[in-house]
């Protein structure tokens, strides 16, 4: 019998090197970030579901084959998408078969499985050669929970104008060699304070503040924010190197700021990381 371990030690392989980073160059198309959008899961090792056994594999490939389906590739990857496709469905119905203990033999099942992992890589190889430039890989806890460590997402395009609770993707100001992801909290020309684990936005508790995990346990003195600069926040807001504390580092008061021209992109407000269910790799 075909082991199971060594089935989810390859999909294990297939997420790790699913883990992309990069935000070095900006953004890309609507179109492109759709299709980008719906196939993270997929590489982001999102899913909790474990196979003890055949019939539970079977399963597990069936829901990735059903996702996978019903995402539409852009033209020039529509051969691609669909040969994974076409491997991945007779991966899942040669594990249902085989524990059924019909006429499909459990080794037939494992060659079929390696042949949609084949199919997977040569997929993903394309797919980070067109698109690696534009996708950010969140590192620690700082977003959560929105983002866990590692998960990865695509750089839009900036928005113009940027909104308050959008999440922007941005060179850091203190370190043009990192980039980090956190919320906007204040424009150009607002007002921001923390005080009594509140945000003030022109002297106002800040509306629609719905994405923190924890309120602020910090304070933050009044400063307007500079033209064409942004007050960011990791919506950890307790375990966040983000706007209230970057000036500590630095002896300018402006070092609290992202300037415009160093956001890479942005993300809708209510933009999460993948969640369980289809995302098992393979």
């Amino acid at each position: 019998m075909f082991r199971l371990r060594s089935v989810f030690a390859l999909l294990v392989l297939a997420l790790a090197v699913g883990a992309c980073s990069g935000g070095d160059k900006p953004s890309v198309s609507k179109g492109d970030a759709a299709y980008i959008d719906q196939v993270i899961p997929f590489i982001s090792g999102c899913s909790s579901e474990q196979a003890t056994d055949n019939a539970a594999l079977g399963r597990i490939l069936k829901q990735r084959s059903n996702a996978w389906n019903a995402i539409h590739p852009p033209s020039n990857f529509a051969s691609l998408h669909d040969a994974y496709a076409r491997a991945l469905e007779k991966a899942a119905d040669d594990y249902s078969s085989a524990a059924s203990n019909t006429t499909t033999p459990d080794q037939k099942a494992a060659l079929s499985f390696n042949d949609s992992l084949s199919a997977f890589f040569v997929w993903y190889a394309a797919f980070k050669a067109r698109f690696g430039p534009s996708l950010f890989t969140v590192e620690g806890a700082s977003m959560e929970p929105a983002f866990g460590d590692g998960t990865t997402v695509a750089i839009h395009e900036p928005a113009s104008p940027i909104e308050r609770w959008q999440l922007a993707i941005f060179k850091f100001p203190l370190d043009l060699s990192r980039n980090f992801i956190k919320r906007v909290v204040a424009l150009p020309g607002e007002t921001i304070e923390v005080r009594d684990e509140k945000i003030y936005v022109n002297g106002a508790v800040a509306a629609g503040d719905i994405y923190a995990k924890d309120a602020p346990n910090y304070s933050y003195s009044e400063r307007t924010v500079p033209a064409d600069m942004y007050w960011v926040l990791g919506d950890n807001r307790r375990n966040s190197f983000d706007s209230h504390a970057w000036g500590a580092s630095c002896a300018q008061q402006q070092c609290d700021f992202v300037p415009r021209n160093l956001i890479l992109g942005v993300l809708p407000p209510d933009t999460k990381g993948c969640t369980t269910g289809v995302g098992t790799g393979g």
